[in-house]
C-alpha cells in the first residue's frame, strides 16, 4: 500500500511518500515545504515524490495527516489539502497527532514529553510512554515555558526524556540544562507514516468531513497544588 503522509503542523513542512508491505513501512521519499510556501508548493512537491518514485496519484492507498497542535495557518491548509485528495482519490484518512508523530521518532524507550513550540512563551506537551511494541499517550497540554522546565527536571529524574523538532526550543532547553532529543525533519515524516500506517491496521481511520484540526488548551488542574 502506498502511503501519503502531509505534516504542516511545524515550522517546516514534511511531505513523505512511503510503502507499507508485510515487512514494514519503507520510505519511498520525503521532501521539506518551508513555512509561508506551503499552499503553493504543497502539490508540486507531491507530483515530485510520485514521479521520483514512480508511482502516480492512483497508486495512493491512504492518507496520512498531522493533525496538530501547531501552526493555525498551516494546519488549515494542510489538512484542506488531504481532505481535498481523500475527496478526489476515495481513500481514507488518518490523523496523528504532531506530538504522536514526535513520539514515535524518538529515538528514546520509556517517559517521553514531546515539545512543539506555541509562541508567546508557551509549549505544547505531549506524555507518552514508549515501548518497543506499544506508544501510549498520558496527556497532551498547553504549559508555559517556566512550568515545561519544572515538569522535565520532574521527569528527567524519573529517566524521561524530551523530544522536540525544534532546533531553537532544544537550545532553549539547554539553556537551562536540559538536553533534548532534536528529531529531524525526514525521520518525523517517516515516523508520521509509520504510525499512520499503524492506526490504519487498527481502523481508525476519519472521513474528509470529519478531519480536523486538533488544537489544545491550557488545563488548570495539572499545575494547581492540589491538582484541581
Amino acid at each position: 500500500m502506498l502511503l501519503l503522509a502531509i505534516d504542516s503542523s511545524q515550522r517546516t513542512g514534511t511531505v513523505t511518500l512511503a510503502e507499507a508491505t508485510e515487512a514494514g513501512v519503507r520510505t519511498l521519499g520525503n521532501s521539506l515545504v518551508e513555512g509561508g510556501t506551503f499552499s503553493a508548493q504543497l502539490v508540486p512537491t507531491i507530483q515530485g515524490l510520485l514521479q521520483s518514485a514512480h508511482k502516480t496519484k492512483s497508486d495512493i492507498g491512504a492518507l496520512v495527516a498531522a493533525n496538530g497542535p501547531g501552526s493555525f495557518t498551516g494546519l488549515r491548509i494542510g489538512l484542506a489539502a488531504v481532505k481535498a485528495f481523500a475527496e478526489i482519490l476515495r481513500q481514507p484518512i488518518v490523523a496523528v497527532s504532531s506530538l504522536e508523530a514526535l513520539a514515535a521518532a524518538s529515538a528514546q524507550q520509556g517517559g517521553l514529553l514531546a515539545l512543539i513550540d506555541a509562541g508567546r512563551g508557551e509549549c505544547f506537551c505531549g506524555a507518552y510512554t514508549r515501548t518497543p511494541s506499544l506508544l501510549e499517550c498520558q496527556r497532551e497540554f498547553l504549559a508555559s515555558r517556566e512550568e515545561v522546565l519544572v515538569m522535565l527536571r520532574d521527569t528527567l529524574r524519573d529517566g524521561a526524556s524530551a523530544v522536540t523538532a525544534d532546533a531553537g526550543l532544544a537550545e532553549w532547553l539547554l539553556s537551562s540544562n536540559i538536553r533534548a532529543e532534536v528529531v529531524d525533519s525526514a525521520t518525523l515524516g517517516a515516523a508520521l507514516a509509520r504510525r499512520g500506517f499503524e492506526l490504519l491496521n487498527a481502523s481508525k481511520v476519519v472521513g474528509a468531513l470529519e478531519l480536523d484540526a486538533h488544537y489544545l488548551r491550557r488545563d488548570e488542574s495539572l499545575f494547581s497544588p492540589n491538582g484541581d
